[in-house]
C-alpha cells in the first residue's frame, strides 16, 4: 500500500469508529451530559460565545473576575471556535470529537514515525484513543484540548533523529503554545517527558549520547517558543496567582486526595460496568454508573482493554530487553506515583524536588501508565511469531463466542436485583470479567490462525476487536442528553428575562441548598439530580442567563470570593442582609423558594462624600461589615494613601451607569461636593478609570470594590480593563512570531544549501 492510500485508508477508518462512537452525541439537538463538570464547562462557553470571543472579563461570577486570567476558561485557544460557530451546547459535542479524532489519527501517525507497522500502529492509537485514560479526557476538555497535540509533539521530535534539533524544536513551539492556550500546563509538561521517551526508546533507534542531547534541546527550544507565543496568557495567569486561592501553593494533603486506589488496579483490566445516563427513567431502581466501582477520583476509567493484555505481556518478555524493561519499569513507577496516600513515593518527591507539587494529583501519573502500556503493547505485537495451531485457534474462538453469546442472552437487568445492591455489583463484576475473557480468547485466537501466514490481516483484527472492546466499556462513559438539558428552569429563565432590561446584569447570592438534599443516593435519576444542581445555580450557572452571582468560583479564584463568604457566613441572619446590600445584592435565590428581594440595596454606582484611609484590610472589612457603620454616608479606602472629603452626616447618592459591558463601565456623576465614586464592582489590576477623559488612580474601597476621587459638578467616569500587562505581552508574543517564522524559513534555507 501507497503511503498516502495507507494515509487515507487509516484517516477514514479513524472517522467512522469515531462516528460510531460518538454516534448519540452527533445526532441533532443532542450534546454532552457533563455532570457535575456542566457547572463551568457550559457556561463559561456560553459567555465565550456571547462575548464574539476572547473576553479578558466575567462580570456575572462574584463582584466581576478576570475572565482569561483563568487557564481553564481556555480564553485564548483557537478551536474554541466550534462555540462560535454552533454554541456553546452544540460547540461542545464538535469540540470534544474533533479533539478526539486528532489525537487518534495524530497517535497512529506518531507510532508509525517511532518505527511501528501498520498494525500495531492501528492498534496503540484505538487502544489509546479509545482506552480508559483518554476517553476520561473528554469530560475534562481543557486536559483533552492539552493533550490532543501531544502525538504531534511526538512526529517533531523524531525529526531530531537525522535532521539536528534546532528545526524540530522551532516546530514544537507552536504546539507547545496550543498547549499553553488549552489550559493544562502539567499535562503539558508530561507529555514533553513522554514524548522525549517515545523517541529515545523508539525500536528504530539506536539509543546513542547524541540522540539524548538533541531531544531535550528540542524541547527546550520548543518551550522557550511556545511560552513566547503564549505569553500574553501566561502574564495574566501570573498576575493572578498572588491574589488567588494558589497563592500559597496546592498542599500535598490536598493532593493527596486524589489517589489512585490499589483496590482499582482490578479495574484496569476488567471495566467498570456502566448504564446510559437517561436508563433511571425507564429502569427507576436503577443507580446510573453502578458497577463493581462506583466512584473514580478524577478519572472515570482506568480500563487498558482486554485486546491489550497479550501483546503487552509479549513485549515485556520478548521485546528488546532495554525498550521493553524500560517502559516495563515506568508502568510500574506510574502506578507507585498515582497511589499518591496509598503509597509514600509521591510524598517523597515532593519533599526532595523543588517545584514538584506543579504537578497536583497523583492520579494524574496514570497518564504515564497508559502510554507506558501502550508502547509495551505495540513493541509486543511487533515481536508476536507464533506457530499456526487451527485447531487450538478454533477451539479459543469458540469458547470466546460462546462466553459472548452466554451474556447476550443473559443481559443485566438491575431491577431483577431490587435493593440488593452487594448482590447486583457482584453480578456486573462477573459480566465484566466475561465480556473481558470473551475477548482475550477470541484474540488469542485471531493471533493463532494468521500465526506464519497473514500477519497484516491478524493485526486489523485485534484492532478492530480492541475497538469492539473499549466502546462496548466506555460507550456511556460519555453520555449525551437533550439541549434543553442546559437551559435552565422557567424561574430562572422568567428573572433572567425581567432583569435583562437593566443596564447592569442584576446581582444575587445564591444560597447552596441544605445537607443532604442534593446527596447521591444508590438510586437516582441523573439527570434530574444534577438539574437540581442546575436549577440551584451552582458555580458559574448564572453566567448562562446573565446573572451576576457573588458566590461563583471555580478552582482557581481570587481569594477575594472566600473572604466574602466568610463575611456572609460568619455574621448572623440580618448582619448578612445588611452586607448583601451594601454589595449591592438584590436577591438571595434558594431553588425551592426562588428570588427573595433584599431590602435597599445600595445602587452599583454611588457618590460618597465622606471616606476614611485605613492600613490594614482586615480593618476594613471588619468596619465595613458591621451593622452600626455608616455605610450609607462614608467609604473605606486600603492603603491610607487617599484623602477623603469629609462632610459629616452627609448622605450618599446614586450615579447613573450609561454603559455597562465586560470590560468597559461608563458612568455619569452628578456630584454635589467633592466627593468618590463608588462602583460595586471588583478591585483588580489591569482596570483603569478616566475622569473626563483624563486617567484617574483608582482605590480599593470597602474591601473589595472600585473608587476614584471626584469633584462637585457634573462628570463622566470610565473604568476600561485594559491590563498592561496583556498588552506587553502581546506585543512580545507578536514578535517572538515573526522571529520564530524567521528562524523556521532560516532553518530549511541553511539545510537546502548544505545541499
Amino acid at each position: 500500500m501507497k503511503k498516502s492510500e495507507e494515509l487515507l485508508t487509516v484517516f477514514a477508518l479513524c472517522c467512522l469508529l469515531e462516528i460510531v462512537f460518538w454516534y448519540f452525541a452527533l445526532l441533532p439537538g443532542r450534546t454532552f451530559f457533563l455532570r457535575d463538570l456542566s457547572l463551568e464547562i457550559i457556561p463559561k462557553r456560553f459567555f465565550w460565545a456571547n462575548s464574539g470571543g476572547f473576553p479578558l472579563w466575567l462580570p456575572y461570577g462574584f463582584f466581576g473576575m478576570p475572565f482569561a486570567a483563568n487557564p481553564q476558561s481556555q480564553a485564548f485557544y483557537p478551536f474554541n471556535f466550534f462555540y462560535l460557530l454552533f454554541g456553546a451546547e452544540r460547540g461542545l459535542v464538535f469540540f470534544i470529537v474533533f479533539h478526539h479524532l486528532l489525537f487518534l489519527f495524530t497517535f497512529y501517525l506518531a507510532l508509525r514515525r517511532l518505527g511501528f507497522s501498520l498494525e500495531a500502529g492501528l492498534i496503540g492509537a484505538i487502544g489509546s484513543g479509545f482506552g480508559g485514560f483518554f476517553c476520561s479526557l473528554t469530560l475534562l476538555i481543557v486536559l483533552l484540548g492539552t493533550i490532543a497535540w501531544f502525538p504531534l509533539i511526538i512526529i517533531c521530535l523524531t525529526y531530531t533523529e537525522g535532521k539536528g534539533w534546532f528545526r524540530p524544536g522551532l516546530l514544537i513551539g507552536p504546539l507547545i503554545a496550543l498547549q499553553v492556550l488549552a489550559g493544562e500546563i502539567e499535562m503539558a509538561a508530561m507529555s514533553w517527558l513522554l514524548a522525549a521517551l517515545a523517541v529515545a526508546l523508539s525500536p528504530k533507534n539506536k539509543i546513542d549520547a547524541r540522540l539524548c542531547l538533541r531531544i531535550p534541546a528540542a524541547i527546550l527550544i520548543g518551550a522557550i517558543f511556545g511560552a513566547l507565543l503564549s505569553l500574553f496568557q501566561l502574564s495574566l495567569t501570573l498576575e493572578m496567582i498572588p491574589l488567588s486561592n494558589r497563592a500559597g501553593g496546592f498542599s500535598v494533603a490536598d493532593a493527596m486526595a486524589f489517589s489512585f486506589h490499589p483496590l482499582h488496579i482490578i479495574s484496569i483490566f476488567v471495566p467498570n460496568h456502566l448504564f446510559p445516563a437517561e436508563s433511571a427513567r425507564h429502569v427507576p431502581e436503577l443507580y446510573w454508573g453502578l458497577g463493581f466501582f462506583s466512584e473514580f477520583p478524577y478519572f472515570l476509567s482506568f480500563y487498558i482493554g482486554a485486546v491489550m493484555v497479550i501483546p503487552v505481556f509479549a513485549g515485556i518478555f520478548k521485546a528488546d530487553r532495554g525498550r521493553g524493561l524500560s517502559w516495563l519499569f515506568l508502568v510500574i513507577f506510574s502506578l507507585l506515583m498515582a497511589a499518591g496516600e496509598h503509597f509514600s513515593l509521591y510524598g517523597i518527591f515532593c519533599r526532595i524536588i523543588p517545584g514538584f507539587r506543579m504537578f497536583r494529583f497523583p492520579v494524574k501519573y496514570y497518564f504515564l501508565f497508559s502510554f507506558s502500556v501502550i508502547m509495551l503493547g505495540c513493541l509486543g505485537f511487533e515481536k508476536l511469531k507464533l506457530r499456526a495451531r487451527p485447531r487450538l485457534s478454533a477451539t479459543l474462538i469458540s469458547i470466546g463466542l460462546c462466553v459472548a453469546l452466554f451474556l447476550l442472552i443473559y443481559p443485566a437487568r438491575p431491577q431483577n436485583f431490587g435493593d440488593r445492591y452487594d448482590a447486583l455489583q457482584g453480578w456486573l463484576f462477573l459480566r465484566s470479567l466475561l465480556r473481558v475473557c470473551s475477548f482475550i480468547l477470541i484474540s488469542a485466537g485471531v493471533i493463532f490462525l494468521a500465526a506464519g501466514k497473514d500477519k497484516r490481516k491478524a493485526g486489523l483484527t485485534l484492532a478492530l476487536l480492541c475497538f469492539a472492546d473499549l466502546y462496548l466499556a466506555h460507550r456511556w462513559l460519555n453520555p449525551s442528553v437533550g439541549l434543553d438539558f442546559y437551559q435552565g428552569s422557567a424561574l430562572v429563565r422568567d428573572f433572567a428575562r425581567r432583569a435583562g432590561d437593566k443596564k447592569y446584569p442584576a446581582r444575587i447570592l445564591s444560597l447552596s441548598p441544605a445537607q443532604g438534599e442534593l446527596d447521591f443516593k444508590h438510586v437516582i435519576d441523573p439527570v434530574a439530580q444534577y438539574a437540581k444542581i442546575r436549577d440551584s445555580l451552582d458555580t458559574f450557572w448564572p453566567a448562562l442567563f446573565g446573572i451576576n452571582d457573588t458566590r461563583s468560583h471555580s478552582s482557581f479564584h481570587l481569594a477575594d470570593i472566600p473572604a466574602f463568604d466568610d463575611l456572609i457566613g460568619k455574621a448572623d441572619r440580618e448582619t448578612a442582609k445588611i452586607i448583601m446590600a451594601r454589595a449591592g445584592v438584590e436577591h438571595m435565590y434558594y431553588r425551592s423558594v426562588g428570588f427573595v428581594p433584599i431590602s435597599a440595596p445600595f445602587a452599583r454606582a454611588m457618590i460618597f462624600y465622606q471616606a476614611s484611609a485605613l492600613g490594614d484590610r482586615g480593618q476594613v472589612l471588619k468596619l465595613w461589615s458591621d451593622p452600626n457603620f455608616p455605610a450609607q454616608e462614608a467609604i473605606l479606602l486600603e492603603g491610607g494613601t487617599a484623602q477623603g472629603s469629609t462632610v459629616p452626616g452627609m448622605m450618599a447618592g446614586p450615579a447613573e451607569i450609561i454603559e455597562y459591558k465586560n470590560e468597559r463601565v461608563e458612568i455619569a456623576a452628578d456630584a454635589k461636593r467633592d466627593g468618590w465614586l463608588l462602583l460595586l464592582d471588583t478591585y483588580y489590576p489591569g482596570w483603569k478609570a478616566d475622569l473626563d477623559g483624563k486617567r484617574a488612580p483608582i482605590f480599593r474601597a470597602d474591601g473589595f470594590f472600585r473608587a476614584v476621587k471626584i469633584p462637585a459638578g457634573k462628570h463622566r467616569v470610565v473604568f476600561n480593563y485594559h491590563p498592561q500587562i496583556f498588552y506587553n505581552s502581546l506585543w512580545l508574543s507578536g514578535a517572538g512570531l515573526i522571529a520564530w517564522f524567521g528562524l523556521l524559513i532560516f532553518s530549511f534555507t541553511i539545510k537546502k544549501s548544505g545541499k
